[in-house]
């Protein structure tokens, strides 16, 4: 009973909510068409506040497109890496090796790198559209390098603390080029591929 009044709450909510906002946006629609009407004359309607002052800045370029595009597609390539270890995990055959999740993470990371290609380079084209997109050679590189030297970097800076320190867990010098020997075979074709 307490979870259906919760329910209905929050249908009642989200009903009193879009409900201001459909009547202030067709206030608001309406006073612009009224401007329109009147041939842009100021008529006493004030000054427009929020976001209508930045009402046509929403589909200007970005500064820096190229980095936006790449963090964009890593960020859509960690989001389909996530959830294909995840259903890796659900269906159980995870847990009977050890180093089995991180061989998964490693494998859906390179496949999943159509995905980062596809996105990043989607993206990067909308803004130049129909025009051919300019220097989306450096975003389909910049996308596919990203984020392989973040990790790299804090791998080596963790296994340079680890060395120091003579522990255990210093990663070998192989396990780093079995890894980029998986990057450059596969993770960086099918980025390109998706680009």
């Amino acid at each position: 009973f307490s979870i259906f009044n919760s329910f209905m709450m929050v249908i009642f909510l989200c009903g009193l909510v879009s409900l201001i906002l459909m009547r202030t946006l067709k206030n608001d629609y309406a006073k612009y068409r009224s401007e329109e009407v009147l041939d842009g004359m100021d008529h006493g309607f004030g000054d427009d506040s929020g976001w209508k002052q930045i009402h046509g800045d929403v589909f200007r370029v970005p500064a820096y497109l190229t980095m936006y595009a790449a963090c964009y597609g890593t960020g859509m390539q960690l989001i389909f890496l996530v959830f294909g270890v995840i259903m890796l995990a659900i269906l159980g055959r995870l847990y009977v090796d050890p180093g089995a999740m991180v061989s998964a993470g490693l494998a859906c990371y390179a496949l999943t790198s159509i995905v980062a290609g596809y996105s990043s380079g989607s993206l990067y084209n909308q803004y130049f559209y129909p025009k051919p997109a300019r220097n989306w050679i450096k975003c389909m590189i910049l996308t596919a390098t990203l984020l392989p030297m973040v990790c790299l970097c804090a791998a080596i800076g963790l296994n340079l603390v680890s060395w120091y320190f003579q522990t255990i867990s210093v990663v070998p010098l192989k396990a780093f080029v079995w890894i980029f020997g998986i990057w450059l075979l596969f993770a960086a074709p099918l980025t390109v591929l998706g680009t």
